[in-house]
């Protein structure tokens, strides 16, 4: 796990070399979105997302990629200034389906719209941290949870 808390794709891209590259993994996965909510549009996560797998096939030919959707920060305790942040997420969603067309050997783990069935029945207090985009112990499960599913798949 080569991740920095608070980052986004710009961030990723910038350090693919030597974050993903220089340890030559087979599987990669990435789950970015909550922090790019406020830092960057749909269209600038895809181009991030697929230079990233570009710039890796470049010397890792055979590199797969696993996405994994984000999941949809709390409304309720955003400050007005992060108000646009909320809803950005379901649109990096349909940007990691369309890498999937895009690129073979990825795929997607759809943690956003199972977190979104969640919040039915629970509240986001019960899956955060901080009741805004921190996940807590079970939200992180669901991370792991969602992943394994999608691993025996590959």
């Amino acid at each position: 796990n080569t991740a920095v808390g608070g980052t986004g794709t710009d961030w990723a891209l910038e350090n693919v070399e030597e974050r993903l590259i220089s340890l030559k993994p087979d599987l990669t996965v990435l789950a970015f979105g909550i922090n790019d909510g406020i830092l960057v549009s749909k269209d600038k996560y895809k181009r991030n997302v697929a230079e990233i797998i570009k710039k890796t096939r470049k010397q890792l030919r055979d590199a797969q990629f696993l996405l994994v959707d984000c999941f949809t920060p709390s409304p309720y305790a955003l400050t007005e200034n992060y108000q646009p942040f909320l809803g950005t997420q379901h649109q990096f969603w349909q940007a990691d389906r369309e890498l999937c067309d895009e690129f073979e050997g990825v795929d997607t783990a759809p943690l956003g719209s199972v977190h979104d069935v969640l919040l039915q029945s629970k509240f986001y207090a019960d899956m955060l941290v901080n009741n805004i985009n921190h996940p807590n112990d079970f939200l992180t499960r669901l991370f792991a949870q969602v992943i394994l599913a999608k691993l025996t798949e590959f």
